[in-house]
């Protein structure tokens, strides 16, 4: 599934660090881990057929079932999605594009990524614009790539 996403999803990238006592100074030193994520928030432009909404719902349906509230309460058939973990996660991956809005310049891959909310929406028959949504999802890895020559 493919979405036209506007705004930032870049997650801050925080390095943990401890202090210690040496000499009647404190001297820093990194503990080599980085922190957990947190969710990431996604705005997206809703397609004609609301198709792209239609998927994260459903997606959110499979975790917490409308009806039930309980994990795959419709026993919904999986795919393997070739990454570890639960069925319900995936790869995601945001491309950037370049000033033109032509070249993708840059991708960002989120692993074991799962939704965890879906923003309403304002929708009228009087107004002809883009209709526009959010969603947040969390992660375990994130990893960057730059895709053109720099």
């Amino acid at each position: 599934m493919q979405f036209t996403i506007f705004g930032s999803v870049v997650p801050d990238i925080n390095v943990g660090f401890t202090t210690e006592r040496y000499a009647g100074q404190s001297m820093a030193l990194s503990n080599h881990s980085k922190d957990p994520p947190s969710p990431i928030t996604v705005n997206f432009t809703i397609d004609n057929n609301f198709n792209n909404y239609w998927f994260i719902y459903k997606w959110l349906d499979l975790i917490s079932d409308d009806q039930t509230g309980i994990y795959n309460g419709k026993a919904l058939q999986h795919c393997n999605t070739g990454v570890p973990g639960l069925p319900y996660q995936t790869k995601l991956s945001v491309f950037a594009l370049d000033e033109y809005q032509q070249a993708k310049t840059i991708r960002f891959d989120f692993t074991q990524a799962f939704p965890v909310s879906l923003g309403g929406f304002n929708w009228s028959h009087r107004d002809d614009g883009l209709i526009t949504s959010t969603f947040s999802f969390m992660y375990s890895q994130f990893r960057a790539e730059l895709l053109c020559e720099v």
